[in-house]
């Protein structure tokens, strides 16, 4: 059960951080933008690693970033 929430939370943050990296590259970013990625993902596998769950974190935002990436590739492309 627990395992299933840090995988959740990873994955939103993978989303989260695709939509800010986005964000950035269409010059609507703001100077603290990359901190604020940064504290999202670190965060998370911070906070997955103390509760002894890091693997299922990891896994979450890398499939909630890859499933982001590809969803914006299709409407960019």
């Amino acid at each position: 059960m627990t395992a299933t929430l840090f995988g959740l939370g990873g994955a939103a943050v993978g989303i989260a951080q695709v939509w800010l990296l986005a964000r950035s590259a269409g010059g609507r970013s703001h100077a603290q933008s990359f901190l604020v990625r940064l504290l999202l993902v670190a965060g998370v596998l911070v906070f997955a690693a103390a509760a002894g769950h890091v693997v299922s974190g990891a896994l979450g935002w890398l499939m909630g970033f890859g499933v982001a990436v590809a969803v914006m590739v299709r409407r960019l492309g």
